[in-house]
């Protein structure tokens, strides 16, 4: 072979060859790109398995957060409940708002006087004798002035009556102001605070996890472990409250209880009756921050 001719086969073979690692990244970084964006774009009654695409443990494996859905409220300008199971709310007053990713309608702000959303009783959103998991994002414009402003409430007053999901306000009996809290459901009844504080006018996901065989709960804020409490009991399953966000669901006859009204905005909320493996809380947060 002539060296002209050599030069060029060796030149054809090395552009056939980088041509073929082009593509090659090129299909990598699309698929990276999309892995997470599938998350985002799928209809929430058909999220598939796009966090298979995601690198997981092998003994923590990362399966479709579809998977023991409750309830799911994405917010999109509706209280409609995405999971399939149709625990639709009814909304009161709320502003649809841009979401954490600025896509507009995509969030529900709520005034901290007169806003919020009720969802019908059923046996599923008493979350008693399961392992249970509760995700939600908020961005808050002000801590309530009490104990703190309800971002999911079920309960029927005091005396382990329902359950709590909320942030701690400025009188928060131990001074821990703006940190996830849960509890069964009032006064003295147990309860478990976080650590974190949260940031006001910034977007955070809380994460509560229930172990029912260890009676324990753990916080996560963004994705991260941030509290441990033991001795939580099971919610009461005889509570028939209607299930509230964004406000107290307990009607106090004697109109002493505050009704711990959130002032800020909500987004995707999502109950399970499992426990999230720390992978997928994770990869909750970072696909869909």
């Amino acid at each position: 072979m002539t060296p002209f001719l050599l030069e060029w086969f060796m030149f054809l073979n090395i552009n056939i060859s980088m041509k073929h690692l082009l593509i090659g990244i090129s299909l990598l970084t699309f698929t990276a790109l999309t892995s997470c964006e599938t998350i985002n774009s799928t209809p929430q009654n058909d999220l598939g398995d796009p966090l298979k695409t995601l690198e997981s443990k092998a003994d923590d494996p990362v399966d479709s957060l579809e998977s023991n859905l409750i309830a799911y409220y994405p917010l999109n300008n509706s209280a409609l409940d995405e999971s399939g199971n149709h625990y639709n709310g009814t909304a009161f007053n709320l502003k649809p708002v841009f979401d954490r990713h600025n896509n507009p309608n995509s969030a529900y702000y709520f005034n901290g006087k007169n806003s919020y959303i009720t969802v019908e009783d059923n046996t599923d959103l008493r979350l008693n004798n399961t392992d249970f998991t509760i995700n939600y994002w908020v961005s808050l414009d002000e801590f309530y002035p009490l104990s703190g402003s309800a971002v999911f409430s079920k309960n029927n007053g005091p005396n382990l009556n329902g359950w709590n999901c909320s942030i701690t306000g400025l009188g928060f009996v131990d001074g821990s102001v703006g940190r996830a809290f849960y509890n069964v459901p009032g006064g003295s009844d147990p309860y478990v605070v976080g650590i974190k504080a949260l940031n006001l006018s910034k977007w955070h996901m809380i994460t509560v996890l229930y172990t029912l065989s260890a009676s324990k709960i753990m916080l996560y804020v963004d994705g991260k472990q941030d509290q441990t409490s033991m001795n939580i009991p099971s919610p009461n399953p005889l509570t028939n409250a209607k299930l509230h966000i964004g406000k107290n669901s307990f009607d106090d006859p004697s109109g002493t209880t505050p009704e711990y009204f959130i002032k800020g905005k909500l987004d995707d909320m999502r109950i399970y009756d499992r426990k999230l493996s720390e992978t997928q809380i994770a990869a909750l947060y970072t696909c869909l921050k």
